[in-house]
Order: C-alpha cells, then sequence, then structure tokens
C-alpha cells in the first residue's frame, strides 16, 4: 500500500512515516485531517472505497478515500510522488505529495480543498528515497556524490602523493648520489631546519612594519632586532 516499485524510480519504502496515522487540523474551518497511506484508519472514519472501506483518509469522522491509492511520479529531482485516494464519503478524495526533503520533518501539510471535496495534503521528509530514511539525493532517491567534495579530495590526494614522492625521491637521490647520511638525506634540509626561524622572521616584520609606517615604534626591522611598542 505504501511502497512504489518500478524500473526507473526503484523501490520507495514510506512505512517509516506511519508508524501511527499523521494527523493535521487544517485552517479553514478547523477540520481535522488524518491519514495513514500504509493501513486503514477504520477506527477513525467510515464509507471509503470499494463497499465503503477501507479508508486511508478522513476528515473529522468522514472518510475522504480508499485504498488503492493511484500513485503517480511527478518528479525523480528531488523525488516526488503523488498518492491520490477516491471513492470517498458523497464522492470525497484527496491525494498526498510525497516530497523528498533532506531537511523535512515528516508532518502531513494540508494544502488546499480544490476542486470542492478535493482535498490537497503534502508530506516533506528524507524518507521519500530509494535509500530509505538515510536520504541520498532523493533524485530517483539516490541522487549522486556531491561533486565539490570529490574535487577537494582529488586534490587533497595529489597534495599527499607530492609530498610523499618529494620525500622518497629526495632521500634516495642525497643517499645515492651526495652520499648523504641520517637527516642530511632529508631533502632541502638545512631550509626545513630553518624554517621555524624563517616564520618567526616573517611574522615580526609583518607585525612591526605597520607600525613603524605610522610612526609609533621607536626604531624598527634591523638585523633580526625589533623594538617593542
Amino acid at each position: 500500500k505504501c511502497t512504489l516499485s518500478d524500473g526507473a524510480t526503484g523501490t520507495v519504502d514510506l512505512s517509516p512515516l506511519f508508524g501511527s496515522p499523521l494527523e493535521v487540523t487544517a485552517h479553514a474551518g478547523g477540520e481535522k485531517y488524518v491519514v495513514d497511506a500504509c493501513n486503514a484508519v477504520a477506527s477513525t472514519c467510515s464509507n471509503c472505497g470499494s463497499g465503503n472501506g477501507p479508508c486511508a483518509g478522513c476528515q473529522g469522522t468522514r472518510g475522504i478515500g480508499g485504498f488503492p491509492p493511484t500513485i503517480h511520479v511527478l518528479s525523480t529531482s528531488p523525488l516526488t510522488m503523488n498518492f491520490t485516494y477516491s471513492s470517498g464519503y458523497k464522492g470525497r478524495t484527496f491525494n498526498v505529495v510525497f516530497k523528498y526533503d533532506p531537511n523535512g520533518n515528516g508532518k502531513l501539510m494540508f494544502t488546499k480543498e480544490d476542486p470542492p471535496l478535493h482535498y490537497q495534503l503534502e508530506v516533506d521528509s528524507n524518507c521519500v528515497s530509494t535509500s530509505g530514511c538515510s536520504g541520498g539525493g532523493g533524485g530517483g532517491a539516490s541522487g549522486g556524490p556531491n561533486l565539490d567534495n570529490v574535487f577537494g579530495g582529488i586534490i587533497i590526494g595529489l597534495f599527499c602523493v607530492g609530498v610523499i614522492a618529494y620525500i622518497v625521491i629526495g632521500i634516495i637521490v642525497n643517499y645515492k648520489v651526495k652520499g648523504a647520511r641520517g637527516v642530511e638525506m632529508i631533502p632541502n634540509w638545512s631550509f626545513w631546519k630553518d624554517m621555524p626561524f624563517l616564520l618567526k622572521d616573517g611574522f615580526l616584520f609583518t607585525l612591526t612594519y605597520p607600525c613603524k609606517k605610522c610612526g609609533l615604534c621607536q626604531g624598527g626591522y634591523d638585523k633580526g632586532v625589533y623594538n617593542k611598542l
């Protein structure tokens, strides 16, 4: 009753949304609507479907549509499905639009009554997906990888490979060609050894240069000597 399966969309199971019937009170008229796409709500209302039951939705004590529903896929990205229930009390019908929304709360929303005796409702949830309530993008309910994350991962991967190649090849060259041993085998060891002091010099110069230009410092940057403000 609440599972859609076809070759294009895959299998979408809405049962996690209906541990109990969904309810909403419409602002216009204050009518209470109760819907369960998986199980009959006959204890709440009657007069639905063939043989006056079972009901999939109620308006107060009046049944507004019964099983089985007519199901249409309105969109695959994000996945949006329309369930239409007919043969309700005195010709009432209703449809529920189930739409994939990663931030949806899964609550029933009353949209409108149009045309008369035809009630339109909606449920937005990450459960409207072939991946279950864990989501998956909704489009065909499976979505796709985030291209920004893929590109970032490629850049980081290439950087790591480059660093490893730099170190390994440098050590081999220094050992075989230059006869270096110990830490001297590390490529450009003298540069990396002095790196902390170079960073310190650069930081202090950057810190003192603006105030020197503004005349707030006495002296300035000269042979590694820095006067305090």
